[in-house]
């Protein structure tokens, strides 16, 4: 999948930007049909523990509407990392990679995890520091095979608090369905839900959300748009996209 290869960096310059919506259209496009080889569904995203404050877990999935999928989580007391089913919002785990994060999780430190689902096989990866997971080794990964549920049709950011969540990306058949930095500042397309708290917070490299306030289930969440894309130009028989800011969460290209 190609729009993968601008994960090099957490801040992609404007250039960078651009090269990856010109590219990331023809895959994207509604009517495509699904990259022969990828994950049902795939989770990249970056993540980081605030402050000791509330539950340990730096928590995640990809359900239905009614809370019905599979996440994972990185566990800051242990520095562990969880596989799970999630059941109406409930997680119940499925398997815990052998082993924990060299010299535990850091407050402050950022990790890059993912999560993907091919067929009932469902793999969790945790990684130092801000990478590309198609181009680095993991330091824990556990795997679980779970013909539970079906389709995720949203994402979302689940318990404890507190701690930052950065760079999102979910693929969908390896097409790119939702995409987020923060760096316009704001939570547009986000939800709470519950009791749930989340600010776009600003760090040293841009902006950040952070899920604050109460535990699990207790978070926010986005819907997965299968036609983020639209085309606004054609040059030479080119089609030339953009990401559409509303649905991708990306800044506006001038």
């Amino acid at each position: 999948m190609i729009a993968k290869s601008a994960w090099g960096t957490r801040r992609i310059s404007a250039v960078c930007r651009a090269a990856l919506v010109l590219i990331a259209l023809p895959f994207s496009a509604p009517g495509n049909a699904q990259d022969a080889g990828a994950p049902d569904w795939e989770i990249v995203l970056a993540t980081s523990k605030a402050n000791t404050a509330g539950g340990s877990l730096n928590r995640y999935s990809c359900t239905d509407a009614a809370g019905n999928g599979h996440g994972l989580y990185l566990n800051f007391s242990n520095a562990r990392l969880t596989l799970e089913r999630r059941d109406a919002w409930k997680g119940k785990a499925l398997a815990t990679a052998p082993g924990a994060l060299p010299g535990g999780m850091a407050l402050g430190e950022w990790y890059t995890l993912r999560l993907a689902r091919a067929g009932d096989q469902l793999t969790a990866s945790a990684y130092a520091g801000l990478v590309d997971p198609a181009s680095a080794a993991p330091l824990l990964e556990t795997s679980a095979s779970d013909a539970s549920h079906g389709p995720c049709t949203q994402f979302n950011i689940n318990g404890g608090r507190d701690f930052d969540t950065d760079d999102v990306r979910v693929f969908v058949g390896g097409q790119l369905a939702l995409a987020d930095d923060f760096d316009d500042g704001d939570a547009d397309g986000w939800t709470s839900f519950r009791s749930g708290r989340i600010d776009v917070v600003a760090d040293a490299a841009g902006a950040v959300l952070r899920k604050s306030g109460y535990n699990d289930p207790n978070g926010a969440s986005r819907l997965l748009e299968s036609a983020a894309y639209a085309p606004v130009a054609d040059f030479g028989g080119d089609i030339i996209g953009r990401l559409d800011v509303r649905e991708a969460g990306l800044k506006a290209i001038s």
